[in-house]
């Protein structure tokens, strides 16, 4: 993973902000790596491609706040994040 990436998302959960993944990769590996990387459950919600519009389309990470409870109001929270995941670990190029 990224250096500095868990500990960065461990303190934007401890400052109290909702963290979800939402990748085009398919839906399955994304959990999978999700439950993988944050056994601690710090991620609130992991979503990949299934048969709904991939990003940049905004009805996934509307949904997923919807799913969390999260209000859609402008700043009515703003301790939301939701992550909108390319690569969530780049291959080490020496191996």
């Amino acid at each position: 993973c990224y250096e500095g990436l868990s500990d960065a998302l461990h303190t934007l959960h401890d400052m109290g902000y909702t963290l979800a993944v939402l990748s085009n990769k398919q839906d399955a590996y994304v959990k999978k790596i999700v439950a993988h990387l944050f056994p601690d459950g710090i991620i609130a919600h992991a979503q990949g491609q299934t048969d709904l519009p991939i990003k940049p389309d905004p009805t996934v990470p509307l949904k997923i706040a919807r799913a969390l409870g999260i209000s859609l109001e402008p700043k009515a929270n703003p301790r939301l994040l939701i992550w909108w995941l390319v690569r969530l670990c780049r291959p080490n190029p020496q191996t």
